[in-house]
């Protein structure tokens, strides 16, 4: 009663911030998360101040004058970035195809009008146009045989003179000489052949010469071989056939043809008629041998004629005639090639050029093909129809841009909307609080913080004084009633207050309470013996009068046994709890306290000092709850904390945690996926802070979607390393 006398009663200031105790506290335990969410408006206005300039580059990079609504009306879905792609591919590689086509027509057009050209002026070179080459090579061929002819007719001709001679001279052997001669006349031929082929003189001319010195040779061989025989009867010239050595060939009556192309004047023709020819070097048994000669000298001689008509020659042309023929009709045969030739070149060229110019052309037609799907594409994908493929291209990627920026930017206005509400209901409530209170809300944010701390610390201090105070009026009033009803009224209560002021209280309320207790306890351990005793005694006679003893001592017998082997189960199952329970109070008493340790050093850095040590409640030791002790001393639930704080709260002892395993085991890395985003920017860096701490030890992983927290990590972390993850 004196102290409470003593104690100043509470002025009006301190029964309204009693009062609104609830208000106050709710709201300084806020004002954590009041500050978090005032730094993230600022983020999120410095992120809508970022997309709309990035929109606005977006938009600039489209084509001029572009607006967000035009963008927004752009598809940018794959089917139509795969359409450009492919048409953009497909015009590239048709603009090569025809850059390389072009050069090549042209090329071709040109070589065509070189070819016409040089076609023409052959024609004019050459005057009068040569026949056809076929008809050339037929009167080629023709000459040589015409050529061939007339070498066999010599030939033969000399062979009918000798003949005529040798039978003439010799009854019975013949001198050999003149065949000597011939075959040495044949290989003095056979060499002029040779020097005309090395002199490069015309080859029909080589050619007849070469025939004629091998047709000589044979002849003067045969003459020789049969000169050196015994003249027989039948091989004497008739009488009066001497006089054909001089007969004329052309009144000769020739049936037989000259040998073909490459036929030695002693190789015989098969068949009869015109064409036929009596070899001389196989003598018809039936004349004598001048007189065969004679006859295929005839025959020889028709031919000639027949071919030299053929050929536009004299009759009896002169083997000189046959050989200007032969190179007349040569030279006509190179110009006739030569004209070929220019014609095959220029129709070559000609059909090259038509090629290559048809090719453009298709080269043209695809390339406007492409050009005119281009058109509807961007008419389909809301593209300006002036726009270039590479425009296009950039039109749809900024499409795409902007509709991303557009749509964060939209994410990040319903977040600040939400942000404001959250900060507008705050402002609201210490509004409210200060005109409960009847004082003036500051301004600033640290002004506020300052009030509520103020608050805060004056209500604690009237709390403790009302409480002390309430404590000791219920003491005085509650001693009075027990004095009261203890002592009674008259003189008997008179006699016991004055004894009572004069004795020792204490002392004789606690002999009472001592006395009272045994008595209690006495009466209550003299019931249950009575009730023991009287139960027991039934009981006994109960088994004094049954006939299951023995049945009873064999059950008693088993469950004693069952009770050892229980006792010993027991006795196991109690020793292994206590091993474990031993254990987990040993892993509890050792570990626990130092990962709370070092989970307060994290706290106390990451919140710059405001809250300096973590513990745990121990009243409930199945679930204990976790407190932390702010610098002014006062203990808070962690469930009364913020939300940003209690995040800290719990990021503190995970780092701790992996901190006290990384000294018993292995540094593990430390995985963290946007643990940053509820905190303001103080709180934020001073996590950073902390973290950069703890990756001296362990590799640090932290995941985040947010640009401005990667940036402000390798601000204040020089090390740090950025590794932007592909979307999935």
């Amino acid at each position: 009663a004196d102290q409470l006398a003593d104690m100043p009663p509470l002025d009006v200031t301190a029964k309204r911030l009693l009062e609104c105790e609830a208000d106050i506290r709710k709201a300084a335990n806020a004002f954590s998360g009041y500050r978090t969410r005032l730094g993230q408006r600022q983020d999120l206005k410095r992120q809508m101040d970022g997309l709309a300039e990035r929109i606005t580059h977006a938009l600039g990079s489209l084509w001029p004058e572009a607006t967000a609504e035009q963008a927004l009306a752009v598809r940018h879905d794959m089917a139509m970035r795969d359409t450009l792609n492919q048409l953009a591919s497909s015009h590239r590689s048709l603009g090569a195809r025809l850059g390389d086509a072009r050069p090549a027509a042209a090329s071709a057009a040109t070589e065509a009008a070189r070819a016409a050209a040089n076609l023409a002026e052959l024609e004019a070179r050459a005057g009068i146009v040569p026949p056809p080459a076929d008809e050339l090579d037929a009167r080629l061929s023709a000459l040589r045989e015409l050529r061939r002819r007339l070498a066999d007719s010599q030939s033969i001709r000399s062979l009918a003179q000798l003949e005529e001679q040798r039978a003439a001279s010799l009854p019975g052997r013949t001198s050999a000489a003149p065949g000597i001669a011939l075959v040495a006349l044949g290989i003095l031929v056979l060499l002029v052949a040779a020097i005309a082929g090395a002199a490069r003189l015309p080859v029909g001319l080589c050619a007849g010469l070469a025939g004629l010195g091998a047709f000589v040779a044979v002849a003067g061989a045969v003459v020789a071989f049969r000169r050196s025989l015994p003249a027989s009867a039948g091989e004497r010239p008739p009488a009066g056939t001497s006089g054909r050595a001089g007969t004329d060939p052309a009144s000769a009556r020739n049936s037989a043809g000259a040998p073909g192309r490459g036929d030695e004047p002693g190789r015989e023709d098969s068949g009869s008629g015109p064409d036929s020819t009596v070899s001389p070097d196989r003598p018809d048994s039936s004349r004598p041998g001048a007189e065969r000669y004679w006859a295929q000298l005839e025959q020889l001689d028709t031919r000639v004629a027949e071919l030299s008509v053929s050929l536009g020659l004299p009759r009896h042309p002169t083997p000189s005639d046959v050989e200007i023929e032969v190179d007349r009709t040569e030279r006509d045969h190179a110009r006739r090639l030569e004209l070929d030739d220019a014609a095959r070149s220029h129709a070559e060229a000609t059909r090259r050029a038509r090629s290559t110019s048809d090719f453009v052309h298709e080269i043209e037609e695809e390339l406007l093909g492409v050009e005119r799907r281009f058109r509807l594409w961007k008419q389909e994908a809301a593209i300006p129809p002036a726009s270039s493929f590479e425009v296009a291209a950039s039109a749809l990627e900024g499409a795409s841009a902007v509709r991303k920026d557009l749509s964060a930017n939209q994410r990040v206005e319903r977040a600040l909307e939400d942000v404001g509400a959250e900060l507008a209901a705050f402002e609201t409530i210490l509004g409210q609080l200060a005109n409960d209170l009847e004082e003036d809300l500051p301004s600033s944010t640290d002004d506020r913080q300052a009030w509520l701390e103020d608050l805060d610390r004056r209500l604690a201090e009237y709390r403790s004084r009302r409480q002390r105070r309430e404590d000791l009026e219920a003491t005085v009033t509650r001693t009075q009633a027990d004095v009261e009803r203890s002592l009674g009224a008259g003189s008997r209560s008179e006699a016991l207050r004055r004894r009572l002021a004069e004795g020792a209280v204490l002392e004789w309320e606690a002999r009472l309470r001592r006395i009272s207790e045994q008595l209690a306890a006495l009466r209550d351990g003299e019931e249950d013996v009575v009730r023991r005793h009287e139960a027991l005694r039934r009981r006994r006679e109960e088994l004094l009068q049954s006939d299951r003893i023995a049945e009873l001592e064999s059950e008693e017998a088993r469950l004693e046994h069952e009770l050892d082997a229980a006792l010993s189960e027991y006795m196991t199952i109690g020793l292994a709890r206590h091993l474990i329970t031993s254990t987990l109070e040993r892993h509890e008493s050792e570990r626990q306290p130092e990962v709370i340790r070092r989970a307060s050093e994290h706290f106390a850095r990451i919140t710059s000092g405001r809250y300096a040590r973590v513990s745990l409640d121990p009243t409930d030791s199945s679930r204990p709850s976790m407190r932390v002790r702010s610098a002014s001393g006062e203990t808070v639930e962690a469930t009364d904390l913020s939300r940003g704080t209690v995040e800290q709260l719990y990021l503190s002892l995970r780092l701790g945690l992996a901190e006290e395993f990384a000294e018993r085991s292995a540094a593990l890395p430390v995985v963290l996926d946007d643990v940053l985003v509820n905190f303001d920017r103080e709180r934020t860096e001073a996590v950073i802070g902390d973290l950069v701490v703890t990756a001296a030890r362990h590799q640090v992983i932290v995941f985040t979607c947010h640009e401005h927290l990667a940036e402000m990590i390798k601000d204040l972390h020089a090390q740090a390393q950025s590794i932007r993850l592909a979307r999935a």
